[in-house]
């Protein structure tokens, strides 16, 4: 299953329509010409959601004033072909976004369901560097495109938390009664607890595949490279669900007074974070630029690894990947690259960053983007 074009319409600089193999696919353009808005709507497309950070109506060109964007796919599920759209509209109140599937409407999570995106783009390397937010938005995304149970826990956490932080802010203010917090604590709990043992056994699965990755792709230079989820709730190797919700229970209960006083929700899986560590050393804090590109890129095609176990389809779109890397390395990507049996979209400012063998083997797209 792969995605065979897609169409633009109104989104953002970009109009008309791309034809795809489901093989590796090339685009060489100029920096400033739109490559990435490429990517974000083949993103935007398969998954429902921007990889990037910003209101959603900023992505429709300012010829519309920002009226409605749509972007249409056709899929090729073996014999059959699958009509995908989504459109955004933001003329009457607030935007809303539809999705549709052979003209069908359906719920995002439905939606999501056919080819999973993986991405590796200039804002990846916040997946290491960035700030505690955008980690997570980042690692939350990834979830939800493993696991689409994760997606519903999620929004259904969400909630909760909303809905606690009212009652809580309204005790801060002596509004209301500690007994109304009972439901949404047990909500809380529940749901907090399910998400941070998903996070945790995604983490410690990953591990092994992500120290092969690096001996792969870099000969060694990233040595000892891992993830360290740091959570409130577990202190000890073993990871069981019941002992992260007895742990999360019994912080609630100890710090109610402190969550009153602050009128906010201080503990869950929306307040953690997670560091990536070479040789027990923070790349936060202590690795280099070079080092933090190659660690998220590393973690990204992990992600490749853990798709195929679970037999999904998967498109794979990596921005400006060649850029900052040595002859050496460069090849080493081609050569990984080219063992991978899946679509992928790869853009470039330049094709000397490839070598003419792997342009040989990719199909380059239709540039409209300069026209």
């Amino acid at each position: 299953m792969y995605l065979k074009n897609i169409t633009f319409n109104n989104f953002k600089n970009l109009s008309g329509t791309s034809n795809l193999s489901d093989g590796i696919n090339i685009l060489v353009s100029p920096n400033g010409t739109g490559k990435t808005n490429f990517l974000e709507g083949m993103y935007y497309l398969t998954f429902g959601n921007s990889f990037r950070n910003g209101l959603e109506v900023n992505n429709a060109s300012w010829d519309s004033r920002g009226d409605y964007f749509t972007l249409k796919g056709e899929i090729d599920d073996k014999d059959e072909g699958v009509q995908v759209e989504m459109r955004y509209e933001n003329s009457n109140g607030p935007g809303k976004k539809r999705f549709l599937v052979n003209e069908v409407g359906r719920k995002r999570d439905t939606f999501r369901g056919y080819i999973s995106p993986v991405i590796f783009a200039p804002q990846t390397v916040d997946l290491v560097s960035g700030s505690p937010d955008g980690r997570r938005k980042a690692v939350n995304d990834v979830l939800s495109i493993l696991d689409p149970d994760y997606s519903r826990l999620l929004n259904e956490y969400r909630s909760v938390v909303r809905n606690r932080n009212k009652i809580l802010s309204n005790l801060q203010n002596n509004i209301g009664m500690e007994s109304e917090l009972t439901y949404w604590n047990e909500a809380l709990i529940k749901l907090g607890g399910d998400i941070v043992f998903g996070r945790l056994k995604f983490f410690r699965g990953n591990a092994k595949i992500i120290l092969e990755r690096a001996k792969d792709l870099f000969n060694g230079e990233i040595k000892g490279l891992k993830i360290n989820y740091a959570t409130k709730f577990l202190e000890d190797k073993k990871i069981t669900r019941k002992k992260i919700i007895s742990n999360f229970e019994q912080k609630i209960r100890n710090n109610i007074r402190k969550e009153i006083l602050a009128g906010v929700t201080l503990y869950g899986p929306h307040r953690e974070d997670y560091d990536f560590l070479l040789e027990k050393m923070s790349l936060k804090e202590s690795g280099s630029r070079g080092q933090q590109r190659l660690a998220s890129f590393i973690f990204v095609l992990s992600l490749l690894d853990e798709l195929d176990k679970k037999d999904r389809s998967v498109v794979l779109l990596l921005d400006d990947v060649m850029s900052e890397l040595d002859k050496s390395h460069r090849k080493n990507i081609e050569k990984l690259l080219s063992s991978i049996s899946t679509q992928m979209v790869i853009t470039s400012a330049e094709e000397a960053n490839f070598t003419k063998g792997f342009l040989n083997k990719s199909t380059r797209i239709k540039n409209f983007l300069e026209d």
